[in-house]
């Protein structure tokens, strides 16, 4: 199944009068102006303020909770008293990280449920 110089010379003329046909014949598409609608949406009210004064208790509580032991853990390592290998365990961080924030989810949906 040789192609011979003459099939390939024709299959290269026929591709070139398809292109120039094409380039002649198709009809480039319209050109359309943009349009933008410049109408904003209604504000709409935060999250927070459609929350459960106990949830939104829970959340801050949660989040001093965590971010006490976060602070106590960094101040303890760092300059702290600790002592050799004391801080390599990174998991006693963060269950003591996940404690606190439990702790301060509880107060905080307390008080929230208080007010």
């Amino acid at each position: 199944m040789d192609l011979g110089t003459g099939a390939v010379m024709t299959a290269a003329r026929h591709l070139i009068v398809c292109a120039l046909l094409l380039g002649l014949f198709a009809s480039p598409a319209r050109a359309e102006r943009l349009k933008i609608n410049y109408v904003f949406l209604p504000e709409r009210p935060l999250v927070a303020a459609k929350m459960h004064p106990s949830a939104k208790g829970a959340l801050i509580g949660g989040a001093i909770g965590a971010g006490f032991w976060g602070g106590v853990g960094i101040w303890y390592c760092t300059i702290g008293p600790n002592e050799a290998g004391e801080c390599r365990n990174s998991g006693q961080w963060a269950r003591g990280m996940l404690l606190w924030g439990a702790v301060g989810a509880g107060v905080g949906a307390v008080i929230g449920a208080l007010r």
